[in-house]
């Protein structure tokens, strides 16, 4: 990830970015979720496909293609047979404001993560604290990203 891409993100140099993959993905979520890449094209000249709803969630303007974005959409069970409980367990208000609802499955987090990826200007102590954290709970190693000149530790 370019430095200027990091910005995009993040205005401080203690982040990390957590790479995964699609099928850890896939497994990690729901059976219900839909999971698809997401399409990048010119809106000044290319079309979205007609008549399937789902083609405006899974498109997005060409100058992000560098994300190589991935999304998931659950919609709501429309019965009990199909699993609306277990769907509304996991149905959340925001406590900031009620009326926002969230869908927040329960997922293995630690499965999801494939790799930890420090900031290009992370400092030497932070790069540290990271790295025992990584170690203490069974993740990955972080490494260096690739615009970073020379690894920090």
């Amino acid at each position: 990830m370019r430095i200027i891409r990091w910005r995009c993100y993040t205005r401080t140099k203690r982040d990390v970015a957590i790479k995964t993959t699609y099928s850890a993905l896939r497994r990690a979520l729901p059976a219900e979720a839909l999971l698809g890449v997401i399409r990048y094209i010119d809106y000044s000249t290319d079309r979205l496909p007609w008549g399937n709803l789902f083609e405006f969630i899974m498109h997005k303007d060409i100058t992000f293609r560098y994300e190589a974005e991935v999304r998931a959409i659950i919609t709501p069970p429309p019965t009990e047979e199909l699993g609306l409980q277990k769907f509304l367990k996991d149905h959340f208000a925001l406590t900031a404001n009620p009326n926002f609802r969230v869908y927040a499955p329960q997922l293995d987090i630690t499965a999801l993560i494939d790799g930890i990826v420090l900031h290009p200007e992370v400092s030497k102590s932070y790069a540290a604290k990271v790295r025992k954290l990584c170690e203490v709970n069974g993740l990955p190693a972080p490494t260096p990203s690739r615009e970073t000149a020379k690894p920090v530790y």
